[in-house]
């Protein structure tokens, strides 16, 4: 089956080449890398140019900047393969990482599957591993981004059936755009297989969006909001109750690094001191 892999690209000019190499030496070959210039300043633009020469199963898409999610967008809305998956630009996978998601997904007939990260400092080499596979529902995987086991909502490193994006899309101008969409587009699936495999090599960065503090962090608690609503919606009080709980300690720790910063924490707090305050009430007494 054909798998779409979507990379956007934005000033990373040191990382690029090592990204879209390793997905010109998967050894699973039936793929297209589609790559997204979001109106990189740097050379990025040319780095992909030159990939893009030289082989035919990359396509190159050039666009004004409108962050991550609208360049995942552009990349979902040009795909045409069965599978779609997300690799970021300053990231790398292994060369069996394609295969092994493949192998595992028609195996196990899975709506979704996912690779377990390796997470690596510059100059560091990654060291895959191999510790088995463990299966959920759609339900039961969101539940354990929320609850005791923090398992990530990244969007990269994991294999979608194409059609869980059919009517879902990354939202633009928001931080933790992958909370504000993955839960949805998982949450009803029937077998999601996560592959406990350290396929997908996670670069940790200065300079990158998520290592600077800034006004945007406070989108975390409208996404833990915006759950706690799904969550109502679905009749779900587990999920609500563990959401509910994360809502608290997102409130408490934004409003201290605020503080911390010198940012002002009161557009927020007028904006959200009630559904905090709900969150609060459904933590004590989940289920009255």
């Amino acid at each position: 089956m054909k798998v779409s892999i979507v990379m956007p690209v934005y000033n990373v000019q040191d990382y690029l080449d090592q990204a879209i190499l390793s997905v010109l030496e998967q050894k699973y070959k039936d793929f297209e890398l589609i790559l997204i210039n979001d109106g990189s300043t740097d050379s990025s633009g040319l780095i992909a140019e030159y990939w893009a020469d030289r082989d035919n199963r990359i396509k190159l898409i050039h666009q004004n900047n409108r962050g991550l999610s609208g360049a995942r967008n552009t990349g979902i809305d040009h795909s045409s393969g069965e599978y779609i998956t997300f690799i970021d630009s300053d990231d790398y996978c292994s060369p069996d990482f394609l295969g092994r998601l493949v192998e595992i997904k028609e195996k196990y007939n899975a709506d979704v599957v996912i690779s377990s990260h390796v997470k690596f400092r510059q100059g560091d080499t990654p060291k895959s591993f191999s510790k088995g596979v463990r299966e959920y529902t759609g339900r039961k995987y969101v539940i354990d981004i929320f609850g005791p086991k923090v398992i990530g909502a990244y969007a990269w490193g994991k294999l979608f059936n194409r059609a869980c994006f059919d009517t879902i899309r990354f939202p633009e101008g928001r931080l933790y755009e992958d909370m504000f969409t993955i839960p949805y587009a998982i949450y009803d699936l029937s077998r999601i297989i996560y592959l406990n495999e350290g396929l997908y090599y996670y670069r940790q960065r200065a300079g990158s969006i998520m290592s600077k503090f800034t006004y945007q962090r406070s989108d975390e608690i409208y996404a833990i909001s915006a759950i706690i609503d799904f969550a109502q919606q679905k009749h779900d009080r587990l999920l609500c109750w563990y959401a509910s709980i994360n809502h608290i300690r997102s409130w408490i720790e934004i409003k201290h690094r605020f503080k911390k910063n010198g940012l002002d924490f009161m557009p927020i707090y007028d904006d959200m001191q009630h559904k905090v305050r709900d969150s609060m009430r459904f933590a004590v007494f989940p289920f009255f």
